[in-house]
């Protein structure tokens, strides 16, 4: 079995496991197949750290939303400026996209939450 260690504190812990996301498994990938390092431990988030996980996610998620609207009000605007020609609006997709990957200088993954029964019972009515 793997190691386990933690996203936030790097300390080999216990804790919530991480969710296996494309961008992890891109990660991934690089390390393996590019710098030949792979340490494939088990991403976690420990007890100590998630409160702090959590704030730097709910911030990555909020960072994520707020360039997807600037692209899409940049990429409209681009196109009414430039009467809808196609070049415009690919210029607007493009710059969409870099702040989509701007994003990513915060990411982090997101965790599997255990099922608790209160939280069962409220879905359940």
């Amino acid at each position: 079995m793997a190691k386990s260690m933690c996203i936030m504190c790097g300390k080999e812990r216990g804790g919530l496991p991480v969710i296996d996301d494309p961008v992890l498994r891109s990660l991934r990938w690089i390390k393996r197949n590019i710098t030949k390092n792979p340490k494939n431990f088990e991403l976690v988030v420990c007890k100590e750290c998630f409160l702090n996980y959590k704030k730097k996610r709910e911030g990555y998620e909020r960072k994520m939303i707020i360039y997807i609207v600037l692209g899409i009000i940049f990429t409209g605007a681009l196109a009414a400026v430039a009467d809808a020609r196609l070049s415009a609006i690919a210029v607007g997709l493009v710059i969409t996209l870099f702040l989509l990957l701007l994003a990513q200088f915060s990411y982090l993954p997101a965790v599997k939450m255990p099922n608790t029964p209160s939280s069962q019972g409220r879905k359940k009515k």
